[in-house]
């Protein structure tokens, strides 16, 4: 019974649905106007605004050169340009080495593999302007290198925690368009010249060997200094004992030739 209530009354087929579409594809260039109901509407509620002439424009274009040159006058930054002079103000506090260099005319992807080789040798590369630079180390210990920062608009900075000047010379010769001016290490400020002589020395195990052998060396030296006297006296006292010696052996010598001459004369 229940098979058949099953398979006569329950039984239902499945209803197949396809959506399809008709008419053609919409037409964003030149649409169908609106409804007129919705034509009004649009009508009713689009926003008037002011009408702006030519005077109107050239007045806000000299009111804002007015005010970027009080700006200019009075140093003040934009907000951003005080982060960015926060930031590298941070940059000259907390680096060791900071070296300065003039950046010529150079491609963008020749100036991005100097960066990379200097971010492999662990030293950071900085370009800012001129108004920047001198809203972050303007009043600090770092005012001394402003003058050579702000003779060029293209001054390039290099940071680094560790005194390795060795590698920052390696990489800027050989990217001759960037040329070094001078720099720093730790509190001291150095030229290009005194730079490459310090990059000459040699390393600080070597220094100290050196260092230990000069000092072992100084109580030797002390010791021979004490003694010069003494030993060159003895000296001196030997030179005469063997020249009194030698005067003693010639004159005993001068004694046996005259006697040996007497004798041949007596025999003869």
């Amino acid at each position: 019974m229940s098979a058949l209530l099953k398979q006569g009354l329950l039984h239902s087929e499945n209803i197949l649905v396809q959506c399809k579409r008709y008419g053609s594809k919409i037409n964003i260039q030149r649409p169908r106007p609106p409804h007129y109901t919705r034509k009004l509407f649009n009508a009713v509620t689009e926003p008037v605004y002011p009408r702006r002439t030519a005077i109107d424009l050239c007045q806000e274009k000299l009111a804002l050169q007015q005010l970027e040159k009080q700006h200019r006058e009075q140093n003040v930054l934009h907000p951003y340009e005080g982060i960015l002079a926060k930031e590298l103000f941070s940059f000259f506090d907390s680096a060791k080495m900071i070296l300065i260099c003039h950046k010529n005319s150079m491609d963008g992807f020749e100036f991005f593999n100097f960066k990379v080789a200097m971010h492999k040798k662990n030293i950071k590369t900085k370009i800012m302007s001129r108004k920047i630079i001198k809203g972050a180390i303007g009043d600090t210990k770092f005012n001394a290198m402003l003058p050579l920062l702000m003779d060029t608009p293209y001054s390039c900075m290099l940071f680094s925690d560790e005194w390795n000047v060795n590698d920052a010379l390696a990489v800027l010769k050989k990217t001759p368009k960037v040329i070094l001016l001078a720099g720093t290490l730790g509190d001291r400020y150095m030229s290009r010249n005194e730079l490459e002589n310090y990059a000459k020395l040699p390393d600080l195990t070597t220094v100290r060997a050196q260092f230990v052998a000069t000092m072992n060396s100084v109580g030797g030296q002390l010791t021979n200094h004490l003694q010069a006297h003494q030993s060159n006296f003895a000296y001196m006292l030997d030179a005469h004992a063997d020249a009194l010696k030698n005067a003693n052996t010639g004159t005993s010598t001068t004694n046996v030739d005259k006697s040996n001459n007497t004798t041949t004369d007596k025999s003869t």
